[in-house]
């Protein structure tokens, strides 16, 4: 698993960071504003959101070492 040996505050930060996020987002769409700012759907959006933020995780991460 992801942030499998960060501490459990880095956690709930990136927790939080994606909740607000995807938050943010279906909040906008759920007020029909979302076309305002993109022409694509809202859960594109979301998973796209969530795939590049992971991704980005998965970077800054250290790799484990083969004996982990």
């Amino acid at each position: 698993p992801l942030l499998l040996d960060s501490d459990p505050s880095t956690r709930r930060q990136h927790a939080r960071t994606l909740w607000a996020s995807v938050h943010g987002m279906t909040s906008i769409s759920t007020a029909d504003k979302l076309s305002h700012v993109t022409a694509h759907i809202g859960r594109s959006l979301v998973d796209d959101l969530v795939q590049t933020y992971l991704a980005g995780l998965e970077k800054r991460t250290p790799a484990r070492s083969a004996h982990s």
